[in-house]
């Protein structure tokens, strides 16, 4: 079964929807919950009660998320002051965390693959490219509700 679920205002895909594909209901919730946490509105049967066409929902496909700029210790690696995280919502989805980097023009070597949070480093420049190309920018507060 296919079931629509849509994101509302001051949430990171506010006027979108996602599709999740799940035996029955309660699968499709859970499911929905691991992936997006509680940052999503309603669960619809269907497009058109979702309001997809009515409303111009863009589809949430791949949650590519940035976080805030962090003041950062710099290093021989690292020679700028601030730092933000390029990651994904699930660990299933890091191939398409590393297309969208690379789309960006990010070196795969610059994965840092950590435990909790798998992400790449940006500077400053870079998080604003990340966001024009389509990343959902986050506050502190959601950046770690993700890993939770």
């Amino acid at each position: 079964m296919r079931f629509w679920f849509t994101f509302g205002c001051n949430q990171p895909h506010e006027n979108g929807y996602t599709i999740i594909e799940a035996d029955d209901a309660e699968a499709a919730r859970i499911e929905m919950f691991r992936r997006f946490t509680e940052r999503w509105s309603m669960m619809y049967d269907s497009a058109e009660t979702a309001g997809v066409e009515e409303y111009n929902l863009k589809e949430i496909i791949h949650p590519i998320y940035v976080g805030p700029a962090y003041n950062c210790l710099m290093n021989k690696n690292w020679k700028w002051p601030k730092a933000a995280h390029l990651f994904c919502g699930v660990r299933e989805d890091i191939h398409k965390l590393h297309l969208f980097a690379a789309g960006m023009g990010l070196k795969r070597s610059w994965f840092q693959d950590h435990k909790v949070m798998p992400h790449y480093d940006l500077t400053i420049g870079r998080r604003r490219a990340a966001i024009t190309a389509g990343a959902t920018a986050i506050d502190q507060r959601n950046e770690v509700d993700v890993f939770r």
